[in-house]
């Protein structure tokens, strides 16, 4: 019998707000496994960058619920298992999207503003 597969592995980033939880309340968590993070751990001399590496290292997704967390070539490349970098609206200046997109994550944003 073939194992079950694992669930995607998601960080929601920046929910100072609490906003998440309403948007995500219909989603199936049988196929994603959501962690929300209200903090901002922003890259800095005195270690930062090493802890926000630590806390997103295992996620394949990353959604931005805004522009604090820079998501830039250093976090980038520490991520091995990092697909998707999704945000809210079209754009988002804390995300290095070339360079992403060059290393073969998918970035994509919403058109509108959310409505939960």
């Amino acid at each position: 019998m073939p194992a079950a597969a694992r669930p995607t592995s998601v960080a929601v980033l920046d929910d100072y707000h609490g906003l998440a939880a309403s948007y995500l309340r219909d989603v199936d968590t049988t196929k994603l496994d959501i962690t929300v993070y209200r903090d901002t751990i922003l890259p800095s001399p005195g270690g930062a960058a090493e802890r926000l590496i630590d806390r997103l290292h295992r996620h394949e997704v990353l959604v931005t619920m805004r522009e604090r967390t820079p998501i830039n070539r250093e976090l980038i490349d520490a991520l091995p298992n990092l697909k998707v970098i999704l945000t809210t609206g079209l754009r988002n200046l804390g995300i290095d999207v070339e360079y992403a997109k060059g290393k073969g994550i998918v970035v994509a944003g919403t058109p509108n503003a959310p409505v939960p």
